[in-house]
């Protein structure tokens, strides 16, 4: 089955909820519907689809972090989501300026405790 999580990007004056939907043919029933399906889309390996929650990308999701070339903050977080994808729970903060290394510390969650 497939695994949602919803992360708070950060980058430089930048805050953008995002969900993050990874495929993983080693979590999927053997011959079911899921895999089948998939299998006939194109998704024969291990996929994160990164979806930001915001206004400005209107509803934009995609598998591919090259997609979001000329954009600053989506390539570096949804790479990072990719990658670091058993890591992270749900409600972690990916901040794309610790990540480059433009700051010595990782932000923090702007949620009110």
């Amino acid at each position: 089955m497939p695994e949602i999580k919803f992360f708070e990007v950060r980058d430089r004056m930048t805050f953008v909820p995002v969900m993050a939907i990874c495929f993983d043919p080693n979590k999927i029933e053997r011959e079911s519907q899921d895999e089948y399906l998939l299998s006939c889309s194109g998704y024969n390996g291990r996929y994160v689809l990164y979806a930001p929650l915001d206004g400005y990308n209107h509803g934009k999701i995609n598998y591919d972090s090259v997609v979001w070339q000329g954009d600053y903050t989506h390539p570096i977080a949804h790479k990072y989501i990719e990658t670091h994808w058993d890591e992270l729970e749900s409600g972690d903060v990916v901040d794309c300026e610790f990540i480059r290394g433009e700051s010595k510390w990782p932000k923090t969650t702007q949620r009110k405790q």
